[in-house]
């Protein structure tokens, strides 16, 4: 199965409403549980996403949704992951490393729940720092503040000469 984890496509492409059914029927318990700790419903929060903001639908070669995420225009950046990514997570990282990298963005940012161990794992994989734990309000629950800034913004232009 490792092998597998290796060499799986995954797809990324544009968001749909018509994709959050089969992305909230499948969400990863530690997901479900931040939306809960936050006070958010599943489907009304990746409905609310997928309208706002950038988003995406990450999947494999045969169309299961490994992950739902996207970027506000603040650089806000959020998921909602499946338990297809527990099959595929090294093909997973690597796919999101790479479209990750190649955003035109300063600065991307988040708060985790800091019990979501397993997600900032991932995050650090992709680059990002863990710069600060908040409490939240009213749940007295912790967070992690989390940021990915990009050296040398804005990217260098070449000058016709």
């Amino acid at each position: 199965i490792l092998r597998k984890s290796l060499i799986m496509k995954i797809d990324i492409r544009q968001a749909t409403l018509s994709d959050i059914p089969a992305v909230a029927g499948d969400l990863l318990e530690a997901g479900i549980q931040d939306l809960d700790h936050a006070g958010y419903q599943p489907v009304l929060t990746m409905a609310y996403d997928v309208m706002n903001d950038e988003s995406y639908l990450a999947a494999t070669e045969d169309g299961k949704p490994i992950c739902m995420f996207g970027i506000s225009d603040t650089g806000c950046i959020w998921l909602h992951m499946t338990n297809e990514v527990q099959k595929y997570p090294i093909a997973f990282i690597r796919a999101a490393k790479r479209f990750i990298n190649k955003l035109e963005r300063p600065i991307l940012f988040n708060c985790i729940d800091i019990q979501n161990t397993n997600l900032i794992k991932f995050i650090k994989h992709l680059g990002f720092k863990v710069i600060n734990v908040v409490a939240v309000e009213p749940s007295n629950n912790y967070h992690v503040e989390i940021v990915k800034l990009w050296h040398g913004w804005p990217p260098s232009r070449q000058v016709p000469g």
